[in-house]
């Protein structure tokens, strides 16, 4: 060690090899070598480490700034990108910043992070031109992702909630969890949204990676292809033409709708000529449900239950009834159909229609019914009652009744004794009328007498064919005709065999009756005329005339 000088510098030598010194410049410097390499360098109120050489400051060391201290840029990195804060190994523990402080990413500073005094952080991007959002990236540094692995989470939470147990437990969080093991192929995963009550956050909706969103109990959308609601599974399947909104529950599922007291609540179905083409409306003001289909309504259910079609809004019927109500529309208000009806009838109906209910006039009004079948039967009516009732009189009843009436005005009248109330028809045309004082009339016009038979015969045959309360008589031997000659002339029926039967035809029978008067009348004065011609000549024709005139005989002259 010692003092060398060497012209203006002078060195105070440390070591024994000399390269350890002090040596004072001639500029005012000092400067501090060390192995023969200068790391220190202090000048007048300035003191400078030479690039290459480690300023260490003890953990226990303070410094002390009490005044404003400058020329510390001279502390930043030389060039961008050229140095770092810390180290892997040497971190610094914290990092304070003002009000109002700013960190700035990037060489020109276009992501900037800056505080929200009291509140919390601004997380900004300089980018102005379009499409250039703010964009911030959660990574996972696993390198194998599997089913349910959560790749990146945003939790909430209030860890210093006086009351402490739930209270400080992650209250909500969203997450990103894989649905399935990744692959160079695949990437599915699902969005978490979590929620807590009294326990840590759980998952109560969802977004799968199909892009269905799930609302419930299970945190996994497996219906549908737009929203599902879950509250439990159901272990039903969805029909893909109508998945777009799926509510699931294991028991009892519903939407409801919430309205005003004097407004609407509303279901749309639109199209992109009109946005309410048909829909579904409820008035909470007068409590009635109507259905629309081509803008128009077309059924209306109202407070008491009565249900009407066509728009009609005072419906007639009791609650629980139903008007159809068919405008001014002159075919069919009401039809039935089955598809194992298959009718030839086909240019009155279509095939599978078996009843069709239509107006009678097309401005009168009335009903008209028409059956359609394949079989023999086109209409039955079955009636059945409990009681039953013999009254025969205009106050009798029966199990099947018809009743018609006339206008008075607003009022009904009953038809008067020539009314015709009732008729049969076939193929258009009257076969059998009903008047009002309960006459009975019958087409008679293809009806033919029995002239070729002997008709009081015939009725004995008849009665004796029948059998009950039947006297038998002397004369029944001499009958020439049978129950089969009775069939043969249609005046009994016969069964599907052939065999005649007690079935009777009331209008041929009476028709037999009178034919039998008739010819039991011409029997008659033929043996008057006989009776007369022996008169004659037994005592004379004026005696004979006489005779007549007593008992008021008259003959057919």
């Amino acid at each position: 060690m010692g003092i060398e000088v060497d012209g203006a510098n002078q060195k105070l030598i440390l070591d024994s090899d000399g390269d350890t010194y002090l040596e004072a410049a001639t500029d005012d410097t000092v400067k501090v070598y060390v192995s023969g390499a200068e790391d220190l360098r202090i000048a007048a109120n300035a003191i400078n480490v030479l690039s290459g050489t480690t300023l260490t400051i003890d953990s226990g060391a303070t410094i002390t700034n009490s005044g404003t201290a400058n020329g510390f840029s001279s502390a930043d990195p030389s060039s961008a990108d050229g140095d770092s804060l810390g180290t892997a190994s040497a971190e610094w523990s914290d990092l304070y910043l003002a009000d109002g402080g700013v960190i700035y990413f990037g060489n020109d500073q276009d992501v900037t992070l800056t505080h929200d005094p009291d509140d919390g952080l601004f997380l900004k991007s300089i980018a102005t031109a379009d499409n250039n959002p703010v964009l911030l990236t959660l990574q996972t540094g696993e390198t194998d992702m599997a089913a349910d692995d959560v790749i990146g989470k945003i939790a909430f939470q209030a860890p210093d909630e006086g009351t402490g147990t739930d209270a400080i437990l992650v209250s909500a969080a969203i997450q990103a969890v894989a649905e399935g093991d990744h692959s160079s192929s695949s990437n599915a995963t699902r969005l978490e949204f979590m929620t807590g009550s009294s326990e840590a956050a759980t998952s109560q909706m969802a977004i799968s990676s199909g892009g269905i969103v799930g609302i419930g109990a299970v945190p996994t959308p497996d219906l549908g292809v737009g929203l599902h609601i879950k509250t439990a599974d159901s272990g039903a399947s969805v029909h893909n033409d109508a998945d777009e909104l799926v509510i699931e529950n294991s028991s009892t599922g519903g939407i409801t709708i919430l309205s005003g007291t004097s407004a609407e609540g509303r279901i749309n179905f639109g199209d992109s000529g009109d946005n309410d083409i048909g829909r579904v409306n409820y008035s909470h003001a007068s409590n009635y449900m109507t259905f629309y289909t081509n803008a128009s309504e077309t059924l209306r259910i109202d407070t008491n239950g009565k249900i009407s079609t066509g728009a009609e809004t005072a419906s007639d019927c009791d609650a629980g009834g139903m008007t159809l109500d068919h405008n001014a529309a002159d075919a069919n208000i009401l039809t039935f159909k089955n598809s194992d009806v298959a009718h030839p009838f086909t240019d009155h109906a279509e095939a599978d229609t078996y009843a069709e209910y239509t107006k009678l006039g097309s401005t009168e009004g009335g009903m008209r019914v028409n059956y359609f079948s394949e079989a023999t039967v086109g209409y039955a009516v079955a009636s059945y009652a409990v009681n039953a009732n013999t009254t025969h009189s205009t106050s009798g009843r029966a199990t099947i009744e018809m009743d018609t009436w006339l206008d008075s005005g607003t009022d009904r009248t009953a038809p008067s004794a020539d009314h015709n109330i009732f008729n049969v028809r076939a193929g258009g045309a009257t076969k059998f009328m009903v008047e009002g004082n309960g006459m009975l009339h019958s087409d008679g016009g293809a009806q033919s007498a029995y002239d070729a038979y002997d008709d009081a015969q015939l009725i004995r045959a008849f009665d004796l064919s029948h059998g009950k309360g039947t006297i038998n008589s002397k004369f029944d031997k001499f009958i020439g005709y049978n129950h089969e000659k009775l069939a043969e002339l249609g005046i009994v029926g016969r069964e599907d065999d052939g065999k005649p039967n007690h079935f009777i035809n009331i209008t041929l029978l009476q028709r037999l009756h009178n034919g039998a008067i008739w010819q039991q009348y011409e029997k008659h004065n033929q043996l008057l005329d006989a009776v007369y011609d022996l008169a004659k000549e037994a005592v004379g024709e004026d005696k004979a005339n006489a005779i007549l005139d007593k008992h008021e005989v008259k003959r057919l002259q």
